[in-house]
Order: C-alpha cells, then sequence, then structure tokens
C-alpha cells in the first residue's frame, strides 16, 4: 500500500515504524482509526511503542492517509455529473440506463 498523494519523507518515516509493530497492534490501531477514535489508538500505540503523543499523532496521521479511500473523481462519469447539474436546475434527466429500462424489475406478464 502506498502512502497517497500527500506521502512525503515524514510519512515514510512514520509507516516504516508502523510496519516494524507486531500485527495484532497495527489491526488494533486500524481498527481504532477506522472509528474515528484516535486517542484510543494513540494509546495502544503508546502502550506497543512507548511512543510519545506527537510521534503517535504523526505516525497515525500517515497511517490514516493511507486508510481513507481517494474521493472519487467528479469528471470520471460524465452522465452522473450531468444528472446532479440538471438536478441542481430542475431540469428533469433519465439517464441511459433508465430510458432503456436496465436495472428496473421486469414486470411479470399474464
Amino acid at each position: 500500500m502506498d502512502g497517497g498523494p500527500s506521502a512525503g519523507p515524514t510519512d515514510a518515516r512514520a509507516l516504516a515504524r508502523w510496519e516494524a509493530l507486531p500485527v495484532g497492534v497495527r489491526e488494533r490501531v486500524d481498527g481504532e482509526l477506522l472509528r474515528g477514535r484516535y486517542v484510543h489508538a494513540v494509546g495502544l500505540l503508546r502502550e506497543a511503542e512507548g511512543s510519545g503523543v506527537g510521534e503517535g499523532r504523526q505516525l497515525l496521521e500517515a497511517r490514516h492517509r493511507q486508510l481513507r479511500p481517494a474521493p472519487p473523481d467528479p469528471l470520471a462519469d460524465a452522465e452522473a455529473l450531468t444528472g446532479r447539474v440538471a438536478a441542481a436546475l430542475g431540469v428533469p434527466f433519465r439517464s441511459r440506463a433508465e430510458q432503456s429500462g436496465a436495472g428496473r424489475p421486469r414486470a411479470e406478464r399474464p
């Protein structure tokens, strides 16, 4: 897993420390990060490696950048963007899938 677009030398050092932690500790810290429980995550790090709050925060920030998903590219799906613009303007818009009936359950014929 790479450090993401904003990863720098500080992240590389922090993530090297991350890799040196026991797997169980890393799993528990990741769980706390994903729940937004940063204080608990720092506590687990301090317990595992004896780091200070500042060092722990630096490591957790680097790890959090790895864990959080990159935001979607709003221009990647032109049809979705067109639909959002149409909705904002109050203009009716039907996607190609809606026009073709794709994704809609078919009615049973008698």
